[in-house]
Order: C-alpha cells, then sequence, then structure tokens
C-alpha cells in the first residue's frame, strides 16, 4: 500500500509493504503505525498478506429429544493409538459413531441397557423393550433409530418387563426405529452454560475423565465402554470440582466442593496413578491462603503445575521429598485469570487473560502484557465484552498455525459470540472474528477422511485453502466449536463460509498525514484481489 503527497514542490512518497502490524485501539488515529487497524474483522494473516478467514460446517448430527447444548468435545488417543472422540453436554455423555455421522449416548456404568423389542413410530412415546431392568423414572436414555441417531429423552414411567414410557416422543411418521435397536441409559448430568467443561486423557490407564463443576467428576473406561462417577472421592464420594489437571502422576482437583462445604482455594491429589485411592498413599491437599482470591485453573508449564487464582499465580513443583510432595509459591501477586477456561497452553507459556489485561506467562516472577493495543474490547468503560460475563471468556489454541482464539460474550450477547485472534508467528499481532453462531465450548478431531473433488463447493475462485495444503489430507486436525443451538461445528480451515451464512470481511486503515501540517493526497494505492470488494476512504 502506498500514497503520495506534495511536500513544497516534490512528491513524497510512503510505502507500506507489509500490512502486519494487527489490530491497535489504543493509540490516536494519527499516531498509529502505518501497518496496523482500527478494524481488522474476519482476516488472517498468510505469508505477509491479508486474506479472508476459513469458515466452518455442521459436525455430526444434533440427536433429536433433548440431547443438551454440547460444552467440550474431547479427543481420546489410548497408549496403544486408538481414537475416539466423546463430547459432553449439559444433560450427557456421547461417543462420536458411523464415521463421524452421529452422537451416541454412551452407557452408565450399571445403567439400563436393552433393546427394542417391537418397532417404533414417530410419536411414539411408550417405548416396548427386551429387558427393563436398571431402567427407572428420570433416567436419560438414549434410543438408536433406522437412520444411525439417537433419540434422547427422559424416562417418565417404567412397566417392569415390558416397556419405558418417555416424556420426548419419538421423532418422525411411520416406523423410525426397528426391533432390536439398541436402548441405552446414560449418565444425567445437570451443566449450565456459566460453568466450563474439562476433559483429559489419563496415560496410566487409558481412561478419560471429565468434569462440569456441577457434578460429581466421571470418568470413562474403554474396557468397558461405560461411563461412571470417580471412585472414593472425599467426603463419602459427595466432592464436586471446578476443573482438573494431571501432575507428578496425580489426578488433581481445582477448587473442590466436599460434603457441601466449599473450598474455593483447595487443590485436591489423588494417590500416584491412582485416582481411586484419595486419602491414603502419595494423596493430598492443600489451601492456597496467601491471597484472598479463589483458585480457578492449573496447568503444566514445563516441570512445574501453574495455578492461577482470581488474583495471583502460584507455582507448585514436585520435590518429592519425606516431609511433603509439592511445594508451592506464589509468583505474581499483580494478575490472576478471569476465569477457569481464560487460558490456552501455547508450549512453552501461557496466554492468559486476566481481571484487566491479556498477557503470556512463562513461569518465573513477571508475565508479559499482549494486549494492550485491543484490551479496550474487554476491560474499561467503553468495553465490548459484558461485564458480568467474564467467567465466560475461554481461550482455543491451534497449535498447527500457533494463533489463540480468545472468546467473549458481548454486552448484547447470550452466549460468547465474538473472539480476538492473537497471531504468535507474527510478533502477536491481533484481529478479530465474528462467527454466525454463539459458542458455548471448543474440542479437537481428527479429520479421518481426505477432501475429494466432490467435496468442493462453488467456483475455483472461492477455494480458500492452497493446493498442497495439509487441511485436504486424511488425519488432518480441525478445531471444533460447540454453538450455542447445540450444533457442533467444524472450523477445518477449507469450508469458506460460517455454516453457510457468507462472511463480511472489514479492515480500516489509521489516518495518513504529515506531522508538519496539512497536505494533500494525490492518490493512495492499494494492491489487492477478490471479488465483491468495496473501498472507501475520507
Amino acid at each position: 500500500m502506498g500514497e503520495a503527497q506534495v511536500v513544497g514542490e516534490d512528491w513524497q512518497n510512503k510505502f507500506v509493504p507489509q500490512l502486519l502490524g494487527g489490530l491497535n485501539l489504543d493509540a490516536n488515529t494519527e499516531t498509529m503505525q502505518d501497518n496496523q487497524f482500527l478494524q481488522l474483522n474476519n482476516l488472517i494473516y498468510y505469508k505477509g498478506n491479508i486474506e479472508k478467514d476459513t469458515g466452518y460446517g455442521d459436525f455430526g448430527d444434533v440427536p433429536s429429544g433433548v440431547p443438551g447444548t454440547f460444552r467440550n468435545v474431547h479427543q481420546h488417543v489410548t497408549s496403544s493409538g486408538t481414537a475416539s472422540t466423546f463430547a459432553i453436554s449439559d444433560l450427557t455423555f456421547y461417543v462420536l459413531a458411523n464415521s463421524g455421522a452421529n452422537w451416541h449416548v454412551v452407557n452408565i456404568s450399571g445403567g439400563g441397557s436393552s433393546t427394542l423389542d417391537a418397532n417404533v413410530s414417530g410419536t411414539d412415546t411408550v417405548i416396548p423393550i427386551a429387558v427393563t431392568t436398571n431402567f427407572a423414572a428420570n433416567d436419560i436414555v438414549g434410543i438408536r433409530l433406522d437412520d444411525g441417531s439417537d433419540h434422547v429423552s427422559t424416562i417418565a414411567s417404567v412397566s417392569s418387563g415390558v416397556s419405558i414410557t418417555i416424556d420426548d416422543a419419538m421423532p418422525g411418521s411411520g416406523v423410525v426405529a426397528t426391533s432390536g435397536n439398541v436402548v441405552v441409559e446414560g449418565i444425567l448430568l445437570t451443566g449450565t452454560a456459566d460453568k466450563h467443561v474439562f476433559a483429559l486423557t489419563v496415560p496410566w490407564n487409558d481412561e478419560l475423565v471429565f468434569t462440569n463443576g456441577i457434578d460429581k467428576p466421571q470418568y470413562y473406561d474403554p474396557l468397558t465402554s461405560k461411563v461412571q462417577v470417580v471412585q472414593n472421592l472425599p467426603s463419602s464420594g459427595d466432592t464436586i470440582c471446578e476443573s482438573i489437571a494431571l501432575f507428578d502422576s496425580s489426578l488433581i482437583l481445582i477448587r473442590t466442593t466436599e460434603g457441601g462445604s466449599n473450598f474455593n482455594q483447595r487443590l485436591r491429589w489423588s494417590d500416584r496413578a491412582d485416582y481411586t485411592e484419595w486419602v491414603t498413599g502419595e494423596a493430598g491437599s492443600i489451601d492456597l491462603f496467601e491471597s484472598a482470591g479463589d483458585v480457578r485453573q492449573a496447568a503444566k508449564l514445563g516441570p512445574h503445575l501453574i495455578v492461577y487464582k482470581s488474583d495471583s499465580i502460584v507455582r507448585g513443583t514436585a520435590v518429592n521429598s519425606a516431609s511433603k510432595r509439592f511445594q508451592w509459591d506464589t509468583m505474581v501477586t499483580a494478575q490472576g485469570i478471569i476465569s477457569s477456561a481464560a487460558y490456552a497452553d501455547t508450549g512453552d507459556q501461557h496466554l492468559v487473560v486476566g481481571q484487566n489485561k491479556i498477557y503470556r506467562y512463562k513461569g518465573g516472577f513477571d508475565f508479559q502484557e499482549i494486549g494492550q493495543d485491543i484490551e479496550s474490547l474487554l476491560f474499561g468503560v467503553e468495553a465490548e465484552m459484558a461485564e458480568d460475563q467474564g467467567h465466560r471468556v475461554f481461550c482455543v489454541y491451534l497449535k498447527d498455525r500457533n494463533d489463540v482464539f480468545v472468546f467473549y460474550q458481548t454486552g448484547a450477547g447470550s452466549f460468547p459470540d465474538k473472539c480476538l485472534r492473537w497471531h504468535g508467528n507474527l510478533n502477536g499481532a491481533w484481529t478479530t472474528r465474528e462467527f454466525a453462531d454463539t459458542i458455548q465450548g471448543f474440542g479437537e478431531a481428527v479429520d479421518s477422511t481426505a477432501f475429494t473433488w466432490n467435496d468442493l463447493v462453488g467456483t475455483w475462485e472461492d477455494q480458500t485453502w492452497k493446493w498442497n495444503s495439509s487441511a485436504i489430507v486424511g488425519t488432518s486436525k480441525t478445531l471444533l466449536l460447540c454453538a450455542s443451538d447445540g450444533q457442533v461445528e467444524e472450523y477445518d480451515f477449507i469450508t469458506p463460509d460460517d455454516d453457510g451464512t457468507a462472511k463480511t470481511f472489514t479492515l480500516e486503515t489509521p489516518d495518513f498525514s504529515h506531522p508538519n501540517g496539512f497536505l494533500r493526497h494525490d492518490y493512495l494505492e492499494l494492491k489487492g484481489s477478490g471479488g465483491s470488494i468495496t473501498v472507501s476512504y475520507s
């Protein structure tokens, strides 16, 4: 981009060869750098250029009935390399089936499991099943339909040995589920949009553990293909937690409620390599009382466990001496974290959204603020973010691109409806991204199928990816977004639109002026390509 000005009788030319400065909302438009922007929305940086961002499309189905809103999608890979994709909704737990087409309810350990005893039609509520054992009123149940999807409902009543009556009628018309189809009881959860969901794979036994901050921590056992409550929790099993982590071969429960009492500053850890033991062995707990703030998250960074409180940062180190297992040191007192999900692990550092700053933390006694140019969108009197919705902020790291998404809820939104994008390969330049859907959670999946010619949508010019892009081959990683309408969306770096909705791309430059007075600009030259581009100047 360039411009020309007349200075005396001579031309003065100014060139801006690369527009890599990102957003800057913290400076006067006349003092901004020439390569920065007042608006840079739905655009990304690629090889020194600004390009339109790719979009997303539906991933899997939305089970009929009352499936709940999906909040977390977890790619579970066992030590043998077997990969499965699971999802946690507000109401139950699912596994992705039928080559990624359908979400199926996972059977709860000790729960009902049967088959249809006769064909079932649309609008039916009385469901004949072969065995009614372990089914009970108020249980949540998944009924397999002939199209491969699940119908999800709660049970109103059970006629012993004969049938169950469900609250949500079967979908469609005519026969929709044939005799012999699977009927399973799922785990009934009570999740909420105000609590984030966390899941992790346990390396020593290949199990998956998750928590939603409301119900007791749960785990999935791949040997039995069933889900159940983590065993032998403190207070006779009456324990819940805000988040979970793995450190020094123990499961860590973060900010617990035990026996109905809140321990907002507590970390509790299991015995080494055994999260069914919470009392003996190397199990233990600590209350981090050096500051008044509550514990919100803990994540590994190098050899340490970094504990983020609302008002400080504590570093945990495994010392494994005769007198204590861990050493806990308060490292930062000037900053904490705004929500339990407001961080991204980028490898050698964490990107964190604090109470009034966005910063990078590397495990020492200081942090590096990186959001000065855009923090006015989140904090202060002119902020877009709803003042009382900071607890809904969450971050997503795109490892292959070294970018971080920071999702937040604006004052006009009901769920996170906008995000900031930090470009790690460009010295932390920022852009904004607006999605067609509001987003409540995320996950990662591995696309098991390659992109073919028949998958192309639109014209050649509509394609946004490179012909040798890793995004078009099988086993490429994609980002999954949990939309508030219940649909999981796949941000695959190929799809041009957002769930079929065309995106608007906007960039606005700073004022181009001369420090010594008002001068006439003879021309402004902007080099770019594409269709339906509107250029305005003032």
